[in-house]
């Protein structure tokens, strides 16, 4: 199963560019509150249960948002990112680039190519994110004394 999100933003253009690919898989998409209603694939809003659908998924399509990112490569998930360009900064782009040249991810730049960055993820061993240490409470004890 292929899962689609796209977090707590709309991204109509990635829901819109999904449901008029055919896909040879069985795909769930998560809409957010976006204008858009896929007419080809099963969708939702919002679930309480999103880990379910991590979980079950074999390849999750999301939007480049941090949080989304590092949460499903330090599952071990293969995962297609593509960057929100209606956000109005271009930070998912930064975030993309620099997962995808060190092999956590694939980011696709352009949607209509969506069925071969599907078959790419399926073929491709990628690395599974690790974060680094954080010691930050070490630092503002350091700095508070």
């Amino acid at each position: 199963m292929i899962f689609v999100t796209v977090g707590t933003t709309s991204f109509n253009t990635l829901i819109k560019a999904i449901d008029e690919t055919k896909i040879n898989d069985k795909v769930i998409i998560q809409k957010s509150d976006g204008s858009y209603l896929p007419k080809n694939y099963e969708f939702f809003e919002y679930t309480n249960e999103i880990k379910k659908y991590y979980s079950e998924a074999e390849i999750i399509i999301t939007h480049g948002g941090a949080g989304s990112i590092f949460k499903l490569v330090g599952m071990g998930k293969k995962v297609i990112g593509v960057a929100n360009e209606e956000r109005t900064d271009k930070h998912q782009s930064d975030i993309l680039k620099k997962m995808a040249d060190e092999n956590y991810l694939i980011w696709c730049k352009d949607l209509t190519k969506i069925n071969e960055a599907i078959t790419k993820a399926k073929k491709t061993n990628f690395k599974k994110y690790t974060p680094p240490e954080c010691n930050i409470a070490e630092y503002i004890t350091e700095f508070l004394n």
